[in-house]
């Protein structure tokens, strides 16, 4: 899949467009969309959980497969437990 492909279906999955927007989507990307959701929504990120770095890792991971540069994917944070994706 293409990067721009990806980085569209994430920004639906984080609420970037309307609804409007999201129900032109293809068939494919709003299955995609629906399991990058379902991916991170199964992740007990809260505080009695294990943090939001697995929520991270996970989006980090999508990244990644879609053919982003390792340079332009840090997962960082303040500890172990609570650190956030950031992409360039």
């Amino acid at each position: 899949m293409p990067k721009a492909s990806l980085v569209t279906v994430l920004m639906v999955v984080f609420g970037c467009f309307g609804s409007a927007q999201t129900a032109q989507l293809p068939a494919q990307y709003q299955k995609l969309a629906r399991d990058i959701f379902r991916e991170l929504v199964e992740i007990k990120s809260t505080e009695s959980g294990v943090g939001s770095t697995p929520a991270a890792e996970a989006v980090s991971r999508r990244l990644l497969a879609a053919g982003f540069d390792s340079a332009d994917v840090q997962v960082i944070g303040p500890n172990e437990g609570w650190a956030s994706m950031i992409s360039s």
